[in-house]
């Protein structure tokens, strides 16, 4: 095992699903994620890792999280089960994925394609994206809602949730 680092290793994988079954006291998984890319995968280890989880009933569907479409394809050359997600950074104050399709042929940062068009390539293959931390900003730097560097987005979502009659969390994830 690769310590510090995110590990796909096959033996990684088979025990860290045992682990997990045995903690959550249960038989399977809906879904596994592959946490984070481990730009040393390899991918045929993954792919026999999934056929034993499949074949064994461990897990019922496969994912990935912050890959980008060069990392899915890897993956997809070997394995053999759907990637049926991926998880991204994504709320209202972290739109990059969304910025760079708006922004295409402009010169401004928001134009920069920072992740190889992730989210056209999750459409077009089917991979529901799984927002992860959709109440933060920038890269852990703390919650916007409720936060006075955004006074005028939480006077918005206040608005709106007290319009609907919920919170203004339920309004962050409608978004």
């Amino acid at each position: 095992i690769r310590k510090g680092m995110f590990d796909f290793s096959k033996e990684h994988i088979l025990n860290s699903v045992d682990g997990i079954l045995q903690r959550l006291k249960t038989e399977y998984l809906d879904v596994l994620l592959l946490h984070r890319p481990d730009t040393l995968v390899e991918p045929e280890e993954v792919a026999e890792a999934f056929d034993q989880l499949e074949r064994e009933g461990k897990v019922r569907h496969f994912g990935v999280s912050n890959q980008n479409p060069n990392q899915i394809e890897l993956l997809k050359k070997y394995v053999k089960q759907p990637l049926v997600a991926n998880q991204l950074q994504l709320s209202i104050t972290n739109t990059t994925m969304i910025d760079s399709g708006i922004n295409v042929n402009m010169e401004n940062d928001a134009a920069v394609n920072r992740d190889g068009g992730i989210l056209d390539y999750c459409r077009l293959h089917d991979i529901t994206i799984q927002p992860w931390s959709p109440f933060q900003y920038g890269f852990f730097e703390g919650v916007f809602l409720g936060s006075d560097k955004f006074p005028e987005l939480n006077a918005k979502i206040d608005e709106i949730a007290a319009k609907y009659e919920v919170s203004n969390t339920t309004m962050a994830i409608a978004w």
